[in-house]
């Protein structure tokens, strides 16, 4: 296995930028980058502020064309380069309709915002509000939202501040919220583990008469703080509307809180034989009160009868929860199953798959330092390489994670010139784990440790995203 991986270690990279290029765009043949990407792709068409492109149009181009493939690539989890790009690309179309004297709507830039929220910029979604309000652009709803879920994807370090500022031009601005903004704050707050503040939230949204949907009771049902309470909440929602798998997505994230592994298999297993109702129930009864206990000891459960047999599709978003269940225990053996099957099942591996894969090595490797994990790291890295998933920034933090808990100095030197290879940008995270790794070894880290290496198409992103702002 070895001798496997030195001999990967020293083949040229392969150049994958082939898989992803953009359309076309309506004009003469574009300039191409030396990555493979149409740099011009993002560009206005010439018919753009000429009389016959209205503002209107140029916001669904925006939308559709440069909107959807950057959405696309961020779906994806393409290299942090190429996300930085198009992002790029996309603020500079909108710098161009001001510089060819086009009024620049609230449309326009809301989506450049939905766009601007899948990257969690906050910074780059704070100065465009910034714009509307010094361009006396009026804001609504859809603007709001779209700083909000920047907020959601962003850094958990500095969103609270952002969101804060967020909801105080939002009252500035006198905009009411409407449905969409309260699942946007739910969702925050369940995503940043803030449960009291996504209980006033849920709670405040019934007072008001806010409809909550499948995707509120979905939000909900992730923010209780264990498994049982997630399965009451969950039959608490089948009384409103029926089960989709996005719900059992939630009940796996709740288990993975606390490591509950037993109850998550119970109820994957029981999704695909229609017997999950009586697993719920069963797992929501410790924490339903007196009055629903003795409801369920007098007599049959007439939901019972009416879910016997109902299957629940289970895609990809219900496999990774349910992966990363044995993932953030560092259950090595489970995560490895867990992932054959979802092979088994027609779902093909993918940049997801492999990060739950290493960050169980990684959970493992703390708690039981052995040079096999280390090993085993690098293996996985070798089929993620062979499957064309070569710059996700996730994973080579978590494989970087394995070598520092075992001290493996070598695979980290071989780790951080492969990422620098492939375009992933070294963060201080990054680079604090490769210094843990001699630190572990009892051996000083290297003098260029200090400062992250520039990339190989670093100084080419940069480049493109300042020339477009």
């Amino acid at each position: 296995m070895l001798a496997r991986l030195a001999a990967a270690r020293t083949q040229a990279p392969k150049d994958w930028t082939r898989e992803w290029r953009p359309p076309q765009p309506p004009v003469p043949t574009p300039a191409t980058s030396a990555e493979g990407i149409d740099v011009e792709s993002f560009k206005l068409p010439r018919d753009a502020g000429t009389g016959r492109w209205s503002d209107a149009q140029c916001a669904h181009w925006i939308g559709v064309r440069a909107g959807r493939e950057l959405e696309s690539a961020l779906k994806q989890r393409v290299s942090l380069s190429r996300g930085r790009l198009a992002q790029g690309q996309l603020l500079g179309a909108v710098h161009e309709m001001k510089q060819r004297g086009m009024d620049v709507s609230t449309q326009t830039y809301n989506k450049v915002l939905e766009v601007l929220s899948w990257t969690g910029n906050m910074k780059a979604s704070a100065d465009l509000l910034e714009a509307m309000e010094a361009g006396g652009v009026p804001r609504d709803n859809g603007t709001y939202a779209g700083l909000i879920h920047a907020c959601i994807h962003g850094h958990a370090a500095t969103s609270d501040g952002y969101l804060a500022a967020f909801l105080h031009a939002m009252r500035r601005d006198k905009v009411l919220p409407e449905d969409w903004i309260w699942l946007a704050l739910l969702k925050y707050y369940t995503r940043h583990g803030s449960a009291g503040q996504a209980r006033e939230i849920w709670e405040a949204m019934g007072a008001k008469g806010i409809r909550r949907g499948p995707s509120a009771w979905t939000q909900w049902i992730r923010a209780q703080e264990d498994v049982s309470a997630a399965a009451h909440v969950f039959l608490e929602c089948l009384a409103e509307h029926k089960p989709n798998a996005f719900c059992f997505q939630a009940i796996f994230h709740a288990a993975a809180k606390n490591g509950e592994h037993g109850a998550a298999q119970r109820v994957f297993a029981a999704m695909a034989k229609g017997e999950w109702y009586a697993v719920v129930t069963d797992l929501a009864r410790p924490h339903a009160g007196r009055a629903a206990a003795e409801a369920w000891e007098r007599g049959p459960d007439p939901d019972a009868d009416r879910y016997r047999g109902y299957l629940i599709e289970r895609p990809r978003v219900v496999w990774y929860a349910y992966i990363k269940v044995f993932s953030e225990a560092g259950l090595v053996r489970q995560t490895e199953k867990a992932v054959a099957a979802m092979q088994a099942a027609g779902h093909r591996p993918d940049h997801l798959t492999y990060c739950l894969h290493v960050e169980a090595l990684a959970v493992a490797a703390r708690r039981r330092p052995a040079a096999a994990w280390s090993d085993k790291a690098q293996l996985v890295m070798l089929q993620a390489r062979g499957d064309g998933i070569l710059s996700c920034r996730r994973l080579y933090h978590s494989a970087m994670a394995v070598h520092a808990a075992v001290g493996d100095t070598a695979a980290a030197d071989a780790l951080r010139t492969e990422a620098a290879s492939y375009g992933v940008v070294e963060s201080n995270l990054f680079l604090a784990l490769y210094r843990e790794a001699y630190s572990t070894a009892g051996r000083p880290a290297p003098a260029d440790a200090a400062a992250p290496r520039q990339a190989q198409s670093r100084s080419r992103v940069l480049s493109a995203h300042d020339s477009a702002r």
